[in-house]
């Protein structure tokens, strides 16, 4: 190979020592914590597989990263994968409309929207919302996914509309909207006062 401009042969043959070196390490398994926002929501969705009977996780997983997940990366994957669950089910189709309703008084009885009006209400323990948090930039994320899930849980379901306003849904979208912040507020806010 031909030496670059201005390079001795040492230069050469110590940059190729050191792509040896690297070539030599053993290449290490991708974790969770090495992927980002999308690649982890991506990864969640498939093992969900829209919810479906035989899935890799189950339900309970996203509900427990939203109540419980110290890193906001995993809050908001788990409510992208709900978001993605309910946006590919079928509400004409027997199955998947029984499986929706019963997601709905899972998240009820579980907490999560309880949890999710407490993140876009800005009182969630975790601090999320505060501009000090290290990967604060996500909040306004989790807040949107939240929004859309709530508006794809409360859209056509009038009892449920009240099951998410009794979960301080209507409250927390009021707070969120008055900060100007999410793009969707506005229409999740009139959803929400529908009786």
């Amino acid at each position: 190979e031909a030496l670059k401009e201005g390079q001795s042969e040492h230069d050469y043959e110590v940059e190729e020592d050191e792509s040896d070196e690297e070539s030599d390490e053993e290449p290490r398994e991708r974790t969770e914590d090495d992927m980002g926002l999308n690649e982890l929501a991506e990864l969640w969705g498939w093992q969900f597989d829209f919810g479906r009977p035989g899935a890799v996780i189950e339900l309970d997983f996203p509900i427990e990263e939203i109540k419980t997940s110290e890193q906001p990366k995993r809050v908001c994957a788990a409510v992208r994968v709900l978001n993605r669950a309910l946006k590919g089910s079928k509400p004409d189709d027997p199955a998947d409309a029984e499986r929706i309703l019963e997601w709905k008084e899972e998240l009820v009885a579980e907490g999560a929207i309880r949890v999710c009006s407490e993140i876009l209400e800005g009182v969630d323990d975790r601090g999320f919302e505060n501009e000090s948090h290290e990967e604060h930039w996500l909040y306004s994320c989790i807040c949107d996914e939240i929004l859309e899930l709530f508006q794809r849980l409360g859209e056509g379901d009038a009892l449920f509309r009240t099951k998410l306003r009794r979960n301080g849904a209507l409250k927390a979208v009021e707070a969120y909207h008055a900060t100007g912040g999410g793009h969707a507020t506005k229409d999740v806010l009139d959803m929400l006062k529908r009786r």
